[in-house]
């Protein structure tokens, strides 16, 4: 017959005591002997209710309980423990029955008391949240040296074959070909956004921030948001009239949030409801907490809702994963929530994301709220016609087929044009030539100087020469923690004749 529950004694209370981790004292029989305040704060049973009970039944989850009284049936027949004098990680279950991971140590205590073992826990949730976190980091980190690697050639490709799709698709009137021209021109543009998210999920896409009132972008938004919703679907828009600003990239805010927009789209299936919101908010210790990478202070939220079908935590938890998407073949490239969620992390801020199968989700970004008093970017008028100008230009660009496209397409728009394919050809002929208005060179170039170099030598030659810099793939030669560095420009590979035109006469009028 079994004896009555021993209470644990004086001694073994002050021996408990003076533990930080959870310690537990259980007998011959696996009831509690002994149960110290830290175990009360870990496991949630107070000293009185846990003594006496047995330990299988008070922290052990329910899956594991047969292992366990095994155990202790073994010890019992043979005298023998086997996981005495080791550290082992397991998990267990608190009072309000959340289950966690712990690292275990146990002794064997035979001291009078009526203890057989002591346990000594510590609940690591942290930890594996933390480890995870690096895992992802670094996974993250990879994928951007591969995206890095590939990205500079592919966008020289891109370059050329989105401008003379472009030019084709204008040009040709045959009702035959045409239809073959827009194809192409569309299939080069799924490949530059496809490239562009990648750089984005790996923040390897230098940014150009500024201060942006997030509510007036989210207004110029609203028309393309509908007009990307089935009419069954109700969109609603709330916002806070006294929204800060935040500085950011607005261009890639819009792209990160016509992305949330589409993968809230197809999760409600054409049914449901959208709800788009702005707010000041503050996040503070206790969640940074719970978020190590949040710096506590005031923050503006931008919060997307859908009634779609929703994740379960192991969905949701890999969200944000790139190539990962719970959408058939063909109907996703599981890049969308990956880029908002490396544009987000580049621009200083925060994401979180809430779901549940069957109601929805909601995810929320954070971005740090700029002191008040600063004016908000100015929007420029936007060209409908490509601008041309005079001026001479002076190409410095190492990928043949990209420097004979940009000649062609500078010269149709006037200007007259010269080309170097390194940079010290291109230095010869600065020397040479006191007439160029204008330097456009590719950033990462072969030969022992790269555009920046070269940009930095032919400044101090020539103060007045203006700089524009162009490429797929900086390799951070231009930005700092993935912002462009001051009074830089830069055109990204590959860009459209519009977008070719309008840089070079924003950066040839700019002031000196």
């Amino acid at each position: 017959m079994s004896q009555p529950p021993v209470q644990d004694s004086a001694a073994l209370r002050l021996l408990l005591s003076t533990v930080l981790d959870a310690a537990v004292a259980i007998d011959a029989e696996g009831k509690v002997v002994g149960w110290n305040r830290a175990a009360e704060q870990t496991f949630g049973w107070s000293r009185a209710e846990a003594l006496g009970q047995n330990l299988n039944d008070l922290i052990v989850p329910s899956r594991h309980q047969q292992a366990h009284a095994h155990g202790m049936h073994r010890y019992q027949q043979t005298g023998v423990a086997h996981v005495v004098n080791r550290r082992i990680e397991i998990e267990a279950r608190a009072k309000s029955g959340r289950e966690f991971p712990i690292e275990l140590s146990i002794t064997e205590a035979h001291d009078g008391s009526g203890a057989a073992f002591v346990g000594f826990m510590r609940d690591i949730s942290e930890r594996i949240a933390m480890e995870r976190r690096l895992r992802e980091s670094q996974k993250l980190e990879a994928v951007g040296h591969l995206t890095g690697g590939i990205a500079h050639d592919f966008n020289n490709l891109l370059t050329v074959i989105l401008g003379n799709a472009e030019i084709l698709a204008e040009s040709i009137t045959d009702p035959e070909l045409k239809p073959l021209a827009e194809v192409t021109l569309s299939a080069a543009e799924r490949g530059a956004e496809l490239t562009n998210r990648l750089l984005a999920f790996a923040r390897r896409q230098p940014l150009d921030p500024k201060p942006t009132n997030v509510n007036q972008l989210v207004g110029a938004m609203q028309g393309i948001v509908r007009r990307t919703l089935p009419e069954s679907i109700d969109v609603e828009f709330h916002s806070d009239p006294d929204l800060g600003l935040i500085e950011i990239d607005a261009g890639e805010l819009d792209s990160a949030l016509l992305n949330l927009v589409v993968n809230a789209r197809d999760a409600m299936e054409d049914e449901g409801k959208l709800v788009i919101e702005t707010a000041n908010t503050r996040l503070g210790p206790d969640y940074a907490l719970r978020y190590p990478e949040v710096v506590p202070g005031e923050y503006i939220m931008l919060c997307v809702t859908d009634t779609g079908t929703g994740m379960d935590a192991v969905t949701a938890g890999r969200a944000f994963e790139p190539f990962f998407t719970t959408k058939p073949v063909g109907k996703g490239s599981g890049l969308g929530l990956s880029m908002v969620f490396g544009f987000t992390k580049q621009s200083g801020g925060h994401i979180e994301i809430c779901s549940e199968p069957g109601v929805g989700t909601k995810i929320k970004l954070y971005f740090p709220r700029l002191p008040i008093g600063q004016p908000a970017k100015a929007d420029l008028p936007s060209d409908v016609q490509p601008q041309g100008g005079t001026e001479k230009i002076l190409i410095v660009e190492d990928n043949a087929l990209v420097l004979s496209h940009l000649q062609r397409q500078l010269v149709l728009l006037g200007y007259r044009v010269k080309t170097a394919m390194s940079g010290r050809e291109a230095m010869v002929l600065l020397q040479a030539d006191d007439e160029v208005d204008l330097l456009l060179t590719d950033i990462v170039m072969p030969g022992g100087m790269n555009g920046t170099e070269l940009a930095d030598w032919a400044r101090t030659f020539r103060p007045s020469l203006r700089v524009l810099f162009t490429s797929g793939y900086t390799d951070n030669a231009i930005d700092r923690h993935g912002r462009l560095d001051p009074g830089v420009d830069l055109l990204r590979k590959p860009y459209t004749r519009l977008e070719l035109s309008k840089k070079v006469r924003e950066v040839l009028q700019r002031e000196i």
